[in-house]
């Protein structure tokens, strides 16, 4: 089976959605399948990663990860006839959420699976940073009713809840494919010392990091050892270390992005994982913190939600609540026997999802897509 591959970024860098689609094509290669990935230029430095039965197409953008995305759907219509001939796919796999790849869907009579991770809706205006890229948003989600006969893959129950309304059922296929992790990957380790918090995102709007530092005010002062880890870059980085001096916040230390080996150190040594996030597809950094040993503390929303139970395996909190944010972090830290726990039950839920079977999962709905 030959898989053209349609994504916003190139797949091997990043987190989160780039992590879950680079998975799905090393796991396709390794089945015999071959994969060709048409995506912007990397905007790191690192090289591409040579390995048998894939291949890239990098369509020139600039090396910002938002004006790459958006350049995409402007030059990748040039690109992708040529390449849609020279490899002719046996299915497209359309991956470039929140935006619709259009020429994916009317070049061509290959088969056309669409990866959807997220649905925001009206949650693009407060979500998304860029202007073209809240336009692109709504006008790709939208464009969703137009489709006829393609199949939608979601990674979570809740995507699909909230892209159902979108799409015609009974033209379309629909399925849930919740993702996961390999929990084995990540040391489970309960911290005798209740101090450390640590927040792992990307710092832009819809993660609300703000209101974690809003609630830090009250943390330190309840905790006086309590000290807070923001790993992270993004947009809002310098918003953020302004709020942060404008608080008087003295225990938070912003180390940027970390590397993955940096990662999962601070997902060990962690007491607490926070995410006061808007919205997830899914949260797959909320399900490593679980495997880790983390008591987790995040929004009650879509995706989180889906696995995470109120006040057994990590307590929910209302978006864009700081003082409620504050109260459940100062109560974990206090109540040593709650954090323990949250933290093994969390340990749990981890292993429930599996990223090899859904993996699995994926390769068997593009084997009856393709009839094969």
């Amino acid at each position: 089976m030959k898989i053209l591959i349609v994504n916003k970024r190139a797949p091997f860098e990043g987190r989160g959605a780039e992590q879950v689609i680079w998975a799905i094509g090393k796991r396709f290669a390794r089945a015999g399948h071959k994969v060709h990935y048409f995506c912007p230029d990397p905007t790191s430095d690192s090289s591409t990663p040579e390995i048998d039965g894939i291949d890239f197409t990098f369509v020139p953008t600039a090396d910002d990860p938002t004006r790459s995305m958006i350049e995409l759907f402007v030059r990748g219509p040039f690109h992708y006839p040529r390449v849609y001939r020279s490899f002719g796919p046996d299915v497209v796999y359309d991956n470039p959420s929140p935006f619709l790849f259009h020429l994916a869907h009317v070049y061509g009579d290959a088969p056309v699976v669409n990866k959807v991770h997220a649905v925001y809706r009206r949650l693009t205006f407060t979500c998304k940073d860029h202007p073209l890229v809240k336009a692109g948003t709504l006008l790709g989600e939208e464009s969703y009713r137009l489709l006829r006969g393609e199949t939608f893959i979601t990674n979570s129950v809740s995507t699909a809840e909230r892209l159902e309304p979108l799409i015609d059922i009974d033209k379309n296929e629909l399925i849930e494919n919740p993702i996961g992790i390999d929990a084995s990957e990540f040391e489970f380790y309960i911290p005798d010392d209740p101090t450390h918090v640590v927040a792992i995102s990307k710092l832009s709007p819809r993660k609300r990091v703000s209101d974690l530092l809003r609630a830090w005010q009250q943390v330190e002062h309840e905790h006086p050892n309590a000290r807070l880890t923001v790993a992270g870059s993004g947009p809002l980085e310098d918003d953020l270390h302004s709020l942060a001096d404008t608080l008087g916040l003295s225990r938070v230390d912003f180390p940027g992005y970390v590397s993955e080996s940096r990662k999962l150190e601070l997902l060990r040594d962690g007491a607490l994982f926070v995410s006061p996030t808007i919205y997830e597809g899914f949260g797959i950094s909320m399900l490593e913190a679980m495997a880790s040993g983390c008591a987790v503390v995040a929004s009650d929303t879509w995706g989180i939600k889906d696995y995470v139970e109120d006040g057994a395996n990590g307590y929910l909190v209302p978006t864009k609540s700081p003082g409620d944010l504050a109260d459940a972090i100062v109560e974990l830290l206090a109540d040593d026997a709650a954090r323990r726990s949250v933290a093994k039950s969390a340990r749990k839920t981890a292993e429930e999802y599996s990223m090899a079977e859904s993996l699995d999962r994926e390769l068997e709905h593009l084997y009856l897509v393709c009839d094969l």
